[in-house]
């Protein structure tokens, strides 16, 4: 914990401690989901702090639904990072095989539904997280690209493509 706070100012450290006593566990089951080891599920939940730390100047609140959906993306991605690091001589990836998903961030309750939230927790993962990242989180292509190890074309792609299914979610009669 000592060492994130070493890339983050001094007034910001209590908000970021915060944030880590309330998401660590959530984000080392997100991790453990992906990986099924728990020594690379630490790993992946320390470097996703990390790179959340390098970024801690953007986290308006540290303990919010938006700062929870920003980690459990970031936290995903490491994780699969590390899973391809490991797996790079099987032939399929991560993202052609199916696992439970408990990611809190694509939850819809009942009171949401027909809303634009409900549309992009329905979006396909990776349109899911560039869209958010970029528009509900404010962050550069190239920032999103450096998050999430994608280069910028894709992340440009994704956007592209998210918006033109989300844009088709909601036509559809019940976001009408």
């Amino acid at each position: 914990m000592l060492i994130y706070c070493t890339i983050i100012e001094e007034e910001q450290q209590n908000g970021f401690e915060r944030m880590y006593e309330q998401y660590c566990q959530l984000m080392y089951h997100v991790a453990l989901d992906i990986l099924q080891d728990s020594y690379l599920a630490e790993d992946a939940v320390s470097e996703a702090f990390w790179k959340a730390a390098e970024n801690y100047s953007k986290i308006s609140e540290p303990v919010s639904p938006k700062t929870k959906r920003f980690l459990v993306i970031i936290c995903e991605r490491t994780a699969i990072d590390l899973y391809r690091k490991r797996k790079k001589q099987d032939a399929v990836s991560l993202d052609e095989m199916e696992y439970e998903q408990t990611d809190a961030a694509v939850s819809v309750l009942p009171e949401e539904e027909g809303t634009l939230e409900a549309a992009i927790a329905r979006l396909p993962k990776a349109y899911r997280e560039v869209i958010l990242l970029r528009y509900s989180f404010g962050y550069s292509i190239n920032e999103i690209a450096k998050l999430l190890d994608f280069s910028e074309a894709k992340v440009s792609k994704c956007i592209t493509r998210g918006k033109k299914k989300l844009a088709e979610l909601l036509e559809q009669e019940e976001y009408v």
